[in-house]
C-alpha cells in the first residue's frame, strides 16, 4: 500500500507515464526553449490582429496597462525610484500606489533602448510589444519544464498544444499588457517548478531559487501569496511526515528566505514606510512571517528529529506560533486587502469590475460564460486528484503540490475569477499527465488510435473546447461593440491639445486620460484613491445642482465620461435623478461641449 512517508511501496495499477522515460529525450521535444519560443510565436499569431491595434493606436489592454505605462512615464522623468505617488491622479496630494519599481524597471529599460532607434512614443510601443512576449516565453519555458518533469515526452506535447489554447491565461500575455499579471503567473509556475524538482531531485539550486522567486513575487505584488503559502504549507507536511528527499534542500531554503526576502523589502519600500500597517502591499508583517519560515527551514535542517510524532508536535507549534504572531503584531494581515476601500466606491465600481466578480455571480448572470471557467478546471481538479492517488513516495508529493496550487486555485476563482489566469496552467499539467498517462495505459495494451484518444481527452481540458460548446447556445451577438469604443485611442485624441487642467472622468476612463493627455484627473481605476472616486460617484449620483457644487469645489474644469459605458450607464441606472442621467437625456446649463461630440468620449468644460 502507498503511503505519504516517501518510504518505497508498491506500484500503482497505471503505468507511470515517466518510467520509460529515455535518459535524454532528443530532437525538438527536448529542446525546451526552443520549444517555449515557438509556443510563443504561435500565440502571437493568433493575436496579431491585438499587436497589430497597439503598433497603430498605441491601445491599451485594460486600466492596469493605462496605468503602468503613466508610472513608467513618470519614472523615466526623474521620479524617484521610492517615490510611487501618482501626482497626477487626485492633486494636490495624488495617491500612494502600492505597486513597486519592479515590473517598471525593464520596461522603462526597454523605452530606453529603443528611443536609440526611433522616437519616444514608439519606443513605448516596441516596449509594450517586447516585455509581454518576453515574458509569454519564459512562463512557457518553466511550464513545459516542469511538464516535462512530472510527466514524458507525450505529456510535453498535450501540455504545449493545451498552453498555447489556455486563453484565458494568455491574455495577460498579449502585446501591450503590461500589468504585473504576466510576470506573476509565470514566477508562480517557477516555484511550483523548484518545489518539484526539490521534492523529487533533492535539488539544491531549486531551493535558492523558490525563495528568490518568492521574495520577488512579493515584492511586484501579493496576488500569489495564497499559492505560496500552500506550497511551503506542501513542504512542511512532507517533512512531518518523513520524506527523505527534503532535510538536504531545507537549509538552503531557509538561507534562501533569510537573505532574500528581506533584501526584497528594502530594496522596493523606503524606510519612512518599513512600519505602515499594508494589507494590499508587501509589509513587515510578510517579511516577518516569511523570516519565520526561513528560521524554521534551517532549525529542521540542523536539528534531526527522528519521530514523526515530534515532528507533527513541531509543525503544530510553528503553525500556532506564525498565527499568534501575524494576530499580535500584524493583524491587518487577517483582513480582505481592499477593506479600506471607501463603501460608496465599492458598491458602484469595484463590486462590479469583472475580474473581481465571483464565479458564482457569473454563474447567475451569463451561466454560458461560465462554462469556460468551470470546465476545464472541473476536469484539472479530477486529473490532478487521480495523478496523487495514482502516484507513490516522493512523485506523490510532487502531484500534491500541483494539487493544492489546482484546489486553492479552484477556490479562488469562485471568490473571483481573475484568480482563473494563474490557476490554468496547473490544469495544463493535470491535463498533460492524463493524456500522457492514458497513452501510456493503451499502448501497455496495443490499444488502437492511440493518439486520437490521447488528443480527445486533452480537449476536455482546453478553454477553447468549452467556449465552442457553449457559442450555439449564445445570442447573436452585435457587430460593434459600442462600450469597447470608449477605450480606444482616438477617442482621446481631441485632450491633447487642451491647455492642462483638472479633469473629472469616469473611473474606469480617469487612467487613459492620464496616458493619452497631460491632464490630471480626479478619479482613476484604482482602489486606493478613495476621495477621488468617491467623489466622482458622488457628483454624478446626486441630482445636477448639487454635483455642480461637489464639482465646483474639487475644482475640476473638464467633464469626460462615455455615455456608452457599463459604468455610466450604471449610474444612470442607479440614480435616475442623478447627474449621469440629466447628461444622458441633455446638457446642463453650467456645462458646455468642447470640440467634436461625434466621438464616443464626450468633453464638457465647466462653466
Amino acid at each position: 500500500m502507498s503511503s505519504l512517508s516517501g518510504l518505497p511501496s508498491e506500484p500503482a495499477p497505471l503505468a507511470d507515464p515517466t518510467a520509460q522515460r529515455s535518459q535524454a529525450s532528443s530532437g525538438l521535444i527536448a529542446a525546451t526553449p526552443l520549444l517555449a519560443l515557438l509556443a510563443a510565436l504561435v500565440s502571437l499569431v493568433f493575436v496579431s490582429h491585438i499587436m497589430g491595434q497597439v503598433w497603430q493606436t498605441g491601445r491599451f489592454y485594460d486600466t492596469d496597462d493605462a496605468m503602468r505605462l503613466v508610472q513608467v512615464r513618470d519614472f523615466l522623468a526623474g521620479q524617484g525610484w521610492y517615490d510611487l505617488i501618482a501626482h497626477r491622479l487626485n492633486p494636490p496630494d495624488g495617491m500612494l500606489s502600492h505597486w513597486s519599481r519592479i515590473v517598471d524597471t525593464p520596461l522603462a529599460g526597454l523605452v530606453l533602448f529603443f528611443s536609440l532607434f526611433t522616437a519616444r512614443e514608439q519606443a513605448e510601443i516596441l516596449a509594450r510589444i517586447v516585455f509581454p512576449f518576453l515574458i509569454h516565453v519564459a512562463y512557457y519555458a518553466a511550464l513545459l519544464a516542469l511538464i516535462r518533469r512530472l510527466t514524458n515526452d507525450v505529456g510535453v506535447i498535450a501540455g504545449l498544444f493545451l498552453a498555447i489554447f489556455m486563453t484565458i491565461t494568455n491574455i495577460q500575455f498579449m502585446p501591450g499588457r503590461i500589468d504585473h499579471h504576466g510576470p506573476q503567473i509565470f514566477l508562480l509556475v517557477l516555484m511550483a517548478l523548484a518545489v518539484v524538482r526539490m521534492i523529487l531531485d533533492s535539488d539544491r539550486r531549486a531551493a535558492w531559487m523558490l525563495g528568490g522567486a518568492i521574495a520577488l513575487s512579493f515584492a511586484i505584488s501579493i496576488e500569489n501569496m495564497p499559492f505560496i503559502a500552500m506550497l511551503l504549507a506542501v513542504l512542511a507536511l512532507a517533512w512531518a511526515c518523513g520524506l527523505q528527499t527534503l532535510p538536504s534542500i531545507l537549509r538552503p531554503l531557509g538561507l534562501s528566505l533569510l537573505v532574500c526576502v528581506p533584501l526584497a523589502f528594502v530594496i522596493i519600500v523606503p524606510p519612512s514606510r518599513y512600519l505602515d500597517p499594508v494589507a494590499d502591499a508587501f509589509s513587515l508583517g510578510h517579511v516577518a512571517l516569511l523570516m519565520l519560515a526561513g528560521i524554521a527551514c534551517c532549525a529542521a535542517a540542523t536539528v534531526q528529529i527522528e519521530t514523526a510524532r515530534r515532528r507533527w508536535l513541531s509543525l503544530v507549534a510553528f503553525g500556532m506560533a506564525c498565527l499568534a504572531l501575524t494576530a499580535l503584531a500584524f493583524p491587518y494581515l487577517l483582513h480582505d486587502p481592499l477593506v479600506a476601500v471607501d463603501p460608496l466606491v465599492r458598491r458602484f465600481w469595484l463590486s462590479r469590475v469583472r475580474e473581481a466578480l465571483p464565479l458564482l455571480h457569473i454563474v447567475s448572470k451569463t451561466p454560458l460564460d461560465s462554462v469556460q471557467y468551470i470546465g476545464p478546471l472541473l476536469c484539472g481538479v479530477i486529473a490532478v486528484l487521480a495523478a496523487v492517488a495514482l502516484h507513490s513516495g516522493a512523485k506523490r508529493w510532487a502531484w500534491i503540490a500541483i494539487a493544492v496550487l489546482v484546489i486553492v486555485g479552484t477556490l479562488g476563482t469562485v471568490w473571483q475569477v481573475r484568480v482563473s489566469t494563474s490557476t490554468l496552467p496547473f490544469i495544463v499539467v493535470a491535463g498533460a499527465w492524463a493524456v500522457s498517462a492514458l497513452c501510456a495505459r493503451l499502448a501497455q495494451h496495443n490499444g488502437r488510435l492511440v493518439a486520437l484518444k490521447g488528443a480527445a481527452l486533452a480537449t476536455l481540458f482546453s478553454v477553447v473546447t468549452w467556449n465552442m460548446a457553449t457559442d450555439p447556445l449564445r445570442p447573436a451577438e452585435p457587430t460593434t461593440d459600442s462600450a469597447g469604443s470608449c477605450f480606444e485611442t482616438a477617442a482621446y485624441h481631441p485632450l491633447r491639445d487642451l491647455p492642462r487642467q483638472l479633469t473629472l472622468a469616469t473611473i474606469d476612463l480617469g487612467p487613459y486620460v492620464l496616458a493619452f493627455s497631460p491632464h490630471p484627473v480626479v478619479a482613476a481605476a484604482y482602489h486606493r484613491n478613495n476621495s477621488g472616486n468617491h467623489l466622482l460617484i458622488e457628483a454624478m449620483t446626486s441630482d445636477p445642482d448639487t454635483a455642480r457644487k461637489l464639482i465646483e469645489t474639487a475644482g475640476a474644469k473638464l467633464l469626460v465620461y462615455c455615455p456608452a459605458g457599463p459604468e455610466f450607464r450604471g449610474y444612470v441606472k442607479d440614480a435616475p435623478q442623478g447627474l449621469a442621467a440629466a447628461l444622458r437625456d441633455g446638457l446642463p446649463s453650467w456645462l458646455t461641449p468642447v470640440g467634436d461630440q461625434s466621438g464616443s468620449v464626450k468633453v464638457l468644460a465647466v462653466r
